[in-house]
């Protein structure tokens, strides 16, 4: 199995257009997740530049877990309390350490799909929660607008099929709702709600562009946030919200 890159993944991240603008739309459905879940003792697995503790207070202690360098010491330098604690590493090798741990609320955002091994992950995800803890999973979807659009254009053959992002940003597949729900099924989870979020018309270098010219405003933005209302499945993302089913294992 192909071990990822996490240097050239920072370099990536760092140029991808587009990408600040999303993180603040999918940051909206983590926080609306949480509220609606139990969310004392949080786990944040990958925060990349832009860790949940700037932006939500409401815990009685946080865990972060990033594996990219850069991104953990920009965690360190913003860590602002000290119900806060930072671990730089993958989470499948610094998940042992947590074993002590009692997490309510398991964050996984933007990162499953990115992952080569998911029923490693994911086991290990069953290993440090329990029956009460809320695992939330957001990831790129395979049936989102633009996708669909990309294909009726015959720029692709598939939804499923990988894009110069994917191939870029070393991602390991593309999920529709329904397999990502078989998945966390397959691995015994059980989803509590899901969801997509986000009408993304046309690929991040376009909507990016759009933004620059004035033409995408803030007010469209927010339009585009609210339009999953209407067309449910078409969100760039999905997420679903999960608990334990049972036992799992590798």
């Amino acid at each position: 199995m192909k071990k990822r890159d996490f240097k050239l993944y920072e370099e990536g991240y760092e140029e991808m257009p587009f990408e600040a603008t999303l993180v603040e739309y999918r940051r909206k459905i983590v926080i609306q997740s949480l509220l609606r879940y139990k969310h004392d003792r949080i786990l944040e697995v990958g925060c990349g530049m832009d860790p949940l503790f700037k932006h939500f207070s409401e815990y009685v202690s946080m865990t972060v877990i990033e594996p990219c360098e850069s991104f953990y010491e920009n965690a360190i330098g913003l860590k602002n309390n000290d119900r806060i604690e930072i671990y730089n590493g993958l989470f499948e090798d610094v998940a042992d350490q947590l074993q002590q741990h009692t997490f309510d609320f398991i964050i996984v955002s933007c990162l499953l799909h990115e992952i080569p091994d998911t029923h490693k992950f994911l086991s290990k995800i069953h290993e440090i929660s329990n029956k009460e803890t809320t695992i939330h999973i957001n990831v790129p979807n395979a049936n989102s607008f633009h996708r669909i659009l990309a294909m009726e254009m015959g720029l692709i053959e598939s939804v499923f099929e990988f894009s110069a992002t994917n191939v870029k940003m070393q991602q390991s597949r593309v999920f529709n709702l329904e397999s990502l729900t078989d998945l966390l099924r397959n691995q015994k989870f059980k989803a509590e709600d899901s969801g997509s979020y986000f009408i993304k018309p046309f690929t991040h270098h376009q909507m990016e562009q759009l933004i620059n010219t004035g033409i995408l405003t803030r007010e469209i933005l927010d339009g585009l946030f609210g339009m999953t209302k209407y067309y449910p499945d078409l969100g760039s993302e999905i997420f679903v919200n999960c608990t334990q089913n049972g036992n799992s294992g590798l």
